[in-house]
C-alpha cells in the first residue's frame, strides 16, 4: 500500500498533486483547410494607413491646441466624419483633441453634432439631395 502511494504521487512536491500524463490531442492544433495566414488588413488599406499616419501627425504639429477645450495639448484626431476610403485623409474633417475631449465628443455625439463636431451621414446624403454643399 505504502509503494502505491508513491507512485501514485508526487512525494517531492508539498501540495501532493496526483501526476497526469501529457495528451498528444492536446498540443496539436486542428488544421483549417489553409496553410497560409489570412491578412488582417489588404494591401490598398495598409497603404491608406500609412498616409494616414503622416497626414494626421502633420496636422497634430500644426494644431497643437484642443480645438474643443482650448487649453490642452492635441494629442488625437477626431474624424468629423468616416474613418475610412476618401474620407481618411480628408484634413478638411479633422479635428484635433486632447484624450479627455476626444473621449467626450464620442460618448455625447448629439451633442457634439449641435456643437459641429459631428457630421452624420444622413445630413451629408441630405445635403446632397438638396443640392447644398457644391461650391
Amino acid at each position: 500500500m505504502e509503494e502505491y502511494k508513491k507512485t501514485a504521487w508526487n512525494s517531492t512536491l508539498s501540495s501532493k498533486k496526483p501526476l497526469r500524463a501529457k495528451s498528444s490531442l492536446k498540443s496539436k492544433k486542428p488544421f483549417l483547410g489553409h496553410s497560409k495566414r489570412i491578412k488582417q488588413v489588404s494591401k490598398r488599406r495598409q497603404k491608406e494607413n500609412s498616409q494616414y499616419l503622416i497626414i494626421r501627425d502633420k496636422f497634430l504639429r500644426e494644431n497643437r491646441i484642443c480645438e474643443r477645450c482650448q487649453h490642452n495639448e492635441a494629442t488625437q484626431v477626431h474624424h468629423k466624419f468616416k474613418r475610412f476610403g476618401k474620407w481618411l485623409c480628408e484634413v478638411s474633417l479633422f479635428m484635433a483633441t486632447c484624450a479627455n475631449c476626444h473621449r467626450w465628443i464620442e460618448d455625447n455625439q448629439s451633442q457634439a453634432e449641435k456643437k459641429g463636431w459631428v457630421i452624420r451621414r444622413l445630413n451629408v446624403s441630405r445635403q446632397k439631395s438638396r443640392g447644398e454643399g457644391n461650391d
